[in-house]
């Protein structure tokens, strides 16, 4: 399965359409996470203004997550996109400054949460 999800991603990654010469990096947000809560966040440096985001959700039994947005380097976030479901994909365009951060909503032994970030540009966790 996990062979399948990782083939799954690379031809999600080959639909996206990055600045040429940029680089492509995958960060795990949330990796099967048995519990509500928050993950580091993730932003971009030296960006050209083409770079997007593409995350990739996915839950077993009833799992849920929320993708926020900082605009202030992490004092508050807001809500930008809830994934239900067992998977699902999610673009959005790096915006200068901006940090992102997803938060397992629901999540429990039989119902774990996992999300990861692809982004165009060099990719550094930052603790929320």
């Amino acid at each position: 399965m996990r062979r399948a999800l990782t083939l799954l991603l690379a031809v999600a990654l080959a639909a996206v359409s990055f600045p040429a010469g940029a680089d492509t990096a995958v960060t795990h947000l949330l990796a099967a996470v048995t519990s509500p809560g928050a993950s580091s966040a993730v932003t971009t440096q030296n960006e050209t203004g083409g770079e997007q985001y593409l995350f990739f959700f996915r839950a077993t039994g009833g799992g849920e997550a929320r993708m926020e947005v900082s605009l202030d380097a992490g004092t508050s976030w807001s809500t930008i996109h809830r994934f239900y479901g067992r998977s699902e994909f999610w673009r959005y365009p790096v915006c200068g400054g901006c940090r992102f951060r997803a938060v397992a909503v629901t999540a429990s032994s039989t119902s774990t949460v996992s999300v990861d970030a692809a982004v165009a540009g060099a990719a550094s966790l930052i603790t929320p």
